[in-house]
């Protein structure tokens, strides 16, 4: 049992890291498309969250939420703007129109750093199983 626990948590949160690492250059393969894609849609002058447009100005380390966002947008999920308010229409038609060579990305990106983010935090509560574990008097 104790070395299951030990290998989940080196397969886990290293493989997370690897794959954290591929991810990064994933990001510097698309970077050009992700702040094409932030600019249009801020210069329509559509709402995204003042934490996503933050997070959109850090680059790789903030990209998961904006990239989240619009997939929020692309499958149509309906996304909160206030208490009692939705966000419009406008903004799920605007990124469903545009080319699959501007927005195809999106998908692979949510999914790939989701993996990877998962994939880490499992490890790592492996990591302190395995710690409670080891310090356990016999």
């Amino acid at each position: 049992m104790y070395t299951f626990i030990t290998t989940m948590f080196l397969v886990l949160f290293f493989g997370g890291i690897v794959l954290g690492f591929a991810s990064m250059v994933y990001f510097a393969f698309i970077r050009r498309r992700y702040e094409q894609l932030i600019s249009l849609y801020q210069q329509q002058g559509f709402f995204m969250p003042s934490y996503h447009g933050f997070m959109a100005h850090l680059g790789y380390f903030g990209s998961f939420y904006p990239v989240r966002f619009f997939y929020l947008l692309l499958t149509g999920k309906k996304i909160k703007t206030g208490r009692n308010s939705y966000l419009s229409n406008e903004p799920y038609v605007f990124l469903s129109s545009r080319p699959v060579a501007e927005i195809g990305w999106i998908k692979g990106y949510y999914y790939f750093s989701l993996v990877w983010l998962v994939s880490v935090t499992i490890g790592a509560v492996f990591g302190c199983i395995d710690m409670l574990l080891s310090h356990t008097p016999p």
